[in-house]
């Protein structure tokens, strides 16, 4: 064809047109009664587009609907809203804000989420953060190795440490210089060291020699 080809409806009260874009061929664009041009459908040979940035279309969001009940809307912002649930059913949701270093959501077959980054995993909450372990272990690793945990034991909080012979210190900030106030050697049987004074307000300290 020379020219467009167009699919015209005249009935009702918004008259709409579908053509062939003739200078590529590539696109179809939905028209409103008045010439404007408000969704252009294309291909550039790599990739295909729904856009509503021709014409009169510009600015306006783009609204996916199903029985007429929205479902996603996507803004001029590069925004995206979910009325409902979002499901991926394979794959990994993959998040980045500077186009590289995405960080990743990952559900292995195990129902176990990962969530990795290149750099820090920040949780930042206006109001507490809980941590709710169903399996009353959380464990603290490098590289897939344990080195600690937190454990609800029979209903005391137990810290672990999880490696064989490493002990457990208590370390802080002694006017500009770390300290550790309390080492619990695990290698001799969980002997308390102390940095320095200890001090007792009430009761008493027992020593047994193991008898």
């Amino acid at each position: 064809f020379a020219g467009n080809v167009g699919i015209g409806m005249t009935a009702g009260t918004i008259p709409t047109e579908i053509e062939g874009r003739a200078s590529d061929g590539k696109s179809l664009r939905l028209w409103d009664n008045a010439g404007t041009d408000i969704l252009d459908l294309y291909n550039n040979g790599t990739n295909a587009y729904i856009n509503t940035t021709h014409s009169g279309g510009a600015g306006n969001p783009l609204i996916i609907q199903t029985n007429s009940i929205t479902a996603l809307t996507l803004d001029t912002s590069q925004n995206a809203t979910f009325a409902g649930n979002v499901s991926l059913t394979g794959g990994f949701l993959s998040i980045s804000g500077d186009g590289s270093n995405a960080a990743t959501l990952t559900e292995s077959s195990a129902g176990i989420l990962t969530v990795s980054a290149v750099d820090d995993i920040i949780l930042n909450a206006s109001s507490d953060i809980v941590l709710d372990a169903g399996g009353n272990d959380i464990r603290f690793k490098v590289n897939s190795v344990e080195y600690g945990k937190f454990k609800n034991d029979s209903g005391d909080f137990a810290i672990f440490s999880s490696i064989q012979d490493k002990d457990i210190l208590f370390k802080g900030n002694d006017g500009g210089s770390t300290i550790t106030a309390l080492q619990l050697d695990m290698s001799a049987g969980g002997v308390a060291s102390f940095n320095n004074t200890v001090n007792v307000n009430s009761g008493r300290i027992n020593f047994y020699d193991g008898a």
